[in-house]
């Protein structure tokens, strides 16, 4: 008897215990997990190393990469990093993010050829890239720095303005026609240059000298001071530059739970011949469509 009644206390007491230790694990004092804040919010810039691709391989099982050192494609790297930094990471929060340097293979343009053709030849180049962690996950945030250098005859520069220069001329300068000018349009006698916002294929710059605006294009600027003038020109470009990039971007595309940005650095000529760094930043929020950040058109610093 005296043996069950001390089976019974005992099991009674196990009962007493666990019931107090789940009350206990609901109730922690100070703990409410609907504030918590994440703690470990990593905001890290790495180069991988020739370990890191062994260890990449060794994840994907790919000897082809463990002897190469270098992804063949973008893809197969947005593929792969997320995999190397959960294993690299484990602790890392939500809103981390990390920005990777690594060798991908790129062609390159040599010679020309017999045709009159440039050749092409692939070869490994380092490209760097954000990846942040989303709900759990890292992935690859195809945000783009886009610069756009002040030099004669750069492909780059030449192309991104010569679509607002066609865009100008066929918004505002018709129903003359592309090439057909009209006299007192934005578009300058070579239609090399517009002066609704100031771009430049010709020299690959932006021109915010209020005089030459005013003598391309009286009919609109000619009441105005200088700094209106300027200021106007300005407001306008930031039309003209999320035109230039969803025509030259349209593939672009918001990532749900990420900010998608296209940011572009260019040179302003300005008064007193002053060549001035600037930049512009845009939030994709659709298929090739690109909305200005409020306040990022500034001069660089």
């Amino acid at each position: 008897m005296k043996k069950m009644k001390l089976i019974h206390y005992i099991i009674l007491a196990a009962v007493v215990v666990l019931a107090s230790c789940g009350d206990f694990n609901e109730n922690l004092d100070g703990f409410d997990k609907n504030a918590y804040k994440p703690t470990d919010v990593k905001k890290v810039e790495v180069e991988l190393t020739d370990a890191d691709y062994e260890k990449i391989a060794s994840l994907m099982k790919d000897d082809d990469l463990k002897a190469k050192k270098f992804f063949v494609s973008g893809s197969y790297a947005a593929q792969c990093i997320p995999v190397w930094l959960k294993q690299k990471y484990p602790t890392a929060d939500n809103g981390s993010s990390v920005t990777v340097t690594y060798r991908l293979l790129a062609p390159l343009m040599m010679g020309t050829t017999g045709t009159g053709n440039q050749s092409e030849k692939s070869e490994p180049k380092n490209v760097t890239n954000p990846f942040e962690k989303i709900a759990g996950e890292w992935k690859y945030n195809p945000s783009v720095v886009l610069t756009l250098p002040n030099e004669k005859g750069n492909v780059t520069s030449k192309s991104f303005y010569n679509r607002i220069i066609i865009w100008v001329n066929i918004k505002y300068d018709e129903p003359n026609g592309f090439g057909q000018f009209n006299p007192g349009g934005y578009l300058n006698t070579f239609a090399d240059t517009e002066y609704f916002s100031g771009c430049s294929y010709y020299n690959n710059r932006v021109e915010w000298v209020a005089a030459d605006a005013k003598s391309n294009t009286p009919s609109v600027y000619g009441g105005m001071t200088d700094e209106e003038v300027v200021a106007t020109m300005q407001r306008n470009l930031i039309t003209t530059f999320a035109v230039s990039l969803s025509e030259g971007f349209g593939n672009a595309e918001p990532v749900e739970g990420m900010n998608v940005t296209y940011t572009v650095n260019f040179v302003a000529h300005m008064e007193g011949n002053k060549l001035v760094p600037y930049t512009i930043q845009y939030l994709v929020t659709g298929k090739g469509e690109f909305t200005y950040v409020e306040g990022s058109l500034k001069p660089v610093r």
